[in-house]
């Protein structure tokens, strides 16, 4: 008798309901699963994890002939968290050549991982990118990244606006002491 060869998958978050065997290579059928672990959610050869918290499962598959020949193969699945989903802000209308800083919220698992336009990528929590112009404009997206796991990401798009350019002019007006002065577009 064969019990087959366990895969032993991680998971992020829960994977539903599993077939066992679909875990297992080069095993004979007629064998009988048991969880070491305590789930209380194995039915047959099939496993409801919908509704477990992450950690660590054990089942054991043992196989026998009708000599009491048996083999036994155990198998471990692991269910990881996924990361919290972080919140982001940010000023979405910025002028060029000022500083452009990204917020997100604090979070104790994992690492920040931002991309954006023009090949921006950041793991720093808040970012900064110094003198911004229109090549910056776009969705900029962070997501939470801990033992392999994502988080959902979330995104903001900015808007980063020409700094204006303008003349001053300035003089005497109607032959009086007060010199006024006036900005201009330039261009």
């Amino acid at each position: 008798p064969e019990a087959g060869t366990p895969s032993n998958p991680s998971y992020c978050g829960s994977p539903g309901e599993i077939n066992l065997f679909s875990l297992l290579t080069n095993y004979d059928e007629e064998g009988t699963w048991e969880e070491i672990t305590n789930s209380g959610m194995l039915t047959g050869n099939n496993w409801d994890a919908s509704s477990l918290q992450s950690g660590n499962y054990q089942f054991k598959y043992k196989v026998s002939d009708l000599c009491n020949n048996s083999d036994e193969a155990v198998l471990n699945i692991t269910i990881k968290p996924i990361p919290q989903t972080p919140e982001i802000s940010v000023d979405t209308v910025i002028c060029s050549n000022e500083q452009l800083q990204l917020f997100a919220s604090n979070i104790t698992i994992g690492s920040y991982q931002w991309t954006g336009p023009n090949g921006f990528t950041s793991t720093q929590q808040n970012p900064i990118i110094e003198n911004p112009t229109a090549s910056n404009d776009g969705v900029y997206t962070l997501k939470i990244i801990s033992n392999g796991c994502e988080s959902v990401a979330v995104s903001t798009t900015l808007n980063i606006n020409d700094f204006p350019e303008f003349v001053i002019a300035g003089g005497c007006e109607n032959n009086e002491d007060n010199y006024v002065l006036r900005a201009f577009p330039s261009g």
